[in-house]
């Protein structure tokens, strides 16, 4: 056992009781926590679900992006709860910043999800006005969620291509080995952005 273990029991079993109590930040953040710190404690978990699904409505851009990143980080399968996520951010995306979608697209692309083509078209469509608002890891995490799902919208392939170039340098391998596996399919299209890619990968 860690030494964390023992809080996040007694977190739980404060929570649990009381989670009808729970504001939508509140689901969205213990959530993200339990993410974070790798402790998918089931119970709790489960609880968080049912809470979220009568409450999604009330959850803003945040607390949606929070939630659906968790819950896809976790080994927690809760379909329901999954395509409540997918419905509520079809709704809010115009207030959703750029890590909301880029967050929002990579979960979508771990919830498996299906046809998750008509969500991912309008974080494409919301991500190619606010693309130079996008870190290297938002960009990296986009092209990552396009390539896994095999789905490619050339205006926001060609909006990361433009945003990645000048700055690929200063990517970390892994953004830059994302942004090669979404390219290189392309790359007649886009060929100096893999080979920048290429290029930006230590020796």
């Amino acid at each position: 056992m860690t030494s964390i273990e023992p809080l996040i029991a007694a977190i739980a079993s404060a929570s649990l009781p009381k989670i009808s109590e729970f504001i939508p930040q509140m689901v969205a953040n213990t959530s993200w926590s339990l993410a974070h710190l790798e402790m998918p404690h089931c119970p709790l978990l489960a609880s968080i679900a049912a809470q979220s699904r009568k409450t999604i409505a009330d959850f803003n851009a945040q607390a949606q992006a929070n939630l659906a990143w968790a819950v896809a980080s976790l080994p927690f399968s809760h379909l329901p709860l999954r395509y409540a996520l997918s419905s509520a951010s079809s709704r809010t995306l115009s207030d959703f910043v750029a890590q909301n979608l880029s967050n929002t697209a990579w979960s979508i692309s771990k919830l498996g999800i299906d046809h998750p083509e008509p969500l991912l078209d309008a974080i494409a469509a919301a991500s190619i006005p606010m693309i130079t608002d996008f870190s290297s890891q938002n960009i990296a995490n986009t092209a990552w969620s396009e390539a896994v799902l095999t789905i490619h919208h050339v205006p926001l392939r060609q909006a990361i291509a433009a945003q990645a170039r000048p700055r690929m340098r200063d990517y970390d391998p892994g953004h830059i080995a994302n942004l090669a596996w979404e390219f290189a399919p392309f790359g007649g299209q886009h060929h100096k952005l893999v080979l920048d890619a290429g290029s930006g990968l230590p020796a």
